[in-house]
């Protein structure tokens, strides 16, 4: 579900932009609005994952 979610939002920020409403062939644009959308899904998972590891690294410093 989680996976779903992150793919809607990355793809209503994209879809906010406007990016495919700018190119004029139907086709291209989906593809651009398929490949930009896995891109940023991806770029988003391995921030999140960063940021939950920082923040576990400091949680076990703080139990010590």
């Amino acid at each position: 579900m989680e996976v779903y979610l992150s793919h809607m939002m990355i793809f209503r920020v994209v879809e906010k932009l406007g990016i495919a409403d700018r190119i004029n062939n139907r086709n291209v644009a989906y593809g651009v609005v398929l490949l930009l959308t896995i891109v940023l899904t991806i770029v988003f998972a391995l921030i999140a994952k960063r940021v939950i590891d920082i923040y576990f690294r400091r949680l076990k410093k703080a139990e010590r």
